[in-house]
């Protein structure tokens, strides 16, 4: 499904914005150029919130996975262009089933953990999915329970133990490797093809799907790589949600582009978080304000935690404060990058490369290409 007229499509591949890689083509040629190298790490507590022991991945296997899940999709009937409605926490599986769709062109709707019925039936009769996909166990909230009575004519798909009887155990389900190339070859997909269609937050109204192609999430990836100076194999912890721009356009992409490591972490938790930095070793990851402004402040807590693989830090969704800004670079070697971002808009960021002063630079953002 392609949106964006003919005339735009070739404007911005002649400026360089956009090119002819899918999601998918990114992922599988790291796949191949690094198979060893560590891919994906699913948080330590994965058991607390969701179900199974934390994974460890790396590009081979999880490009073995992603091919089991695109291929249970297409035995299952799901097709190009087909929507996947997808409620999932921070977990390997959720990375994967991403992937897997990129592969055989469907679109993914990832809604928020905390939605519930209300919601979840105001999403389904926008998108009209051709299934809806959940974890059977999440932390607080029976999914496969308030989705069922909503899923008329919708095809359920879950992880985890337990599965009822009438879903599609993805956690087990195979496909067929001839029917998969069969239908990768029949159904090419475009880098201007949608893939995401994300919601916003509804602030002031329901929530709002956007679409996004390939494209838009990619060209997104150049100016997060270039502001937060990311390295070929860097590792990124990602605490933030798979569903929105900072977590996708943000850390997914710049994980793509550096053929690195990402780090799950879900849901937000302060002593798991400071820990997983620790034990993994991220160069880069992503916080809100009030977490870096409590930190800061707090010279026990400080003194206790190792943040010393950490080059950059992301921050937005909220004013930064200059002193924090200042604070981290001084104090810490830390550089804050401030990242203004919305899932139905544009992306701004500022680097240390774009703006040295750290007091300006919790304020102000370039204007890129010009």
């Amino acid at each position: 499904m392609i949106v964006a007229g003919e005339d735009k499509r070739q404007r911005h591949r002649e400026s360089g914005w956009w090119g002819d890689e899918t999601f998918a083509d990114l992922f599988f040629a790291n796949a191949v150029a690094h198979p060893d190298r560590l891919a994906l790490v699913d948080a330590p507590n994965r058991a607390d919130f969701a179900f199974g022991e934390p994974l460890r991945l790396d590009y081979a296997k999880l490009a073995a996975e992603i091919d089991r899940l695109a291929g249970a999709l297409v035995v299952a009937g799901i097709g190009k262009d087909d929507v996947l409605l997808v409620q999932l926490p921070n977990i390997s599986e959720f990375v994967a089933l991403y992937f897997a769709a990129a592969k055989i062109g469907a679109i993914v709707s990832p809604a928020a953990v905390q939605y519930r019925s209300h919601e979840l039936k105001g999403m389904i009769g926008v998108v009209e999915p051709r299934a809806f996909v959940c974890a059977t166990t999440v932390k607080g909230c029976d999914h496969v329970g308030v989705a069922a009575p909503l899923l008329d004519g919708i095809q359920l798909m879950t992880f985890g133990p337990n599965p009822p009887g009438d879903a599609l155990d993805l956690s087990f389900a195979e496909g067929d490797a001839e029917a998969l190339a069969a239908h990768v070859a029949a159904n090419p997909v475009d880098a201007d093809d949608i893939f995401t269609i994300c919601w916003t937050s509804g602030t002031t109204g329901v929530p709002k799907g956007v679409p996004r192609s390939h494209n838009h999430w990619i060209a997104v990836a150049g100016a997060g790589y270039e502001a937060m100076k990311v390295g070929p194999g860097d590792v990124l912890l990602n605490p933030f949600p798979l569903i929105n721009m900072a977590s996708i356009g943000g850390i997914t992409m710049c994980w793509l582009t550096s053929a690195g490591t990402m780090v799950l972490h879900h849901p937000f938790d302060p002593g798991v978080y400071l820990k997983q930095i620790a034990t993994e070793r991220p160069s880069l990851t992503i916080a809100p304000p009030a977490v870096l402004n409590m930190l800061l402040q707090n010279e026990v807590l400080l003194a206790s935690v190792d943040l010393s693989s950490l080059r950059v830090i992301a921050s937005g969704s909220a004013p930064l404060a200059p002193a924090m800004v200042r604070g981290f670079q001084e104090k810490l070697g830390i550089i804050i990058v401030n990242v203004f971002g919305s899932n139905e808009g544009m992306s701004f960021i500022t680097g240390d490369s774009d703006m040295p002063d750290p007091d300006k630079r919790a304020s102000l953002f370039p204007r890129r290409g010009r």
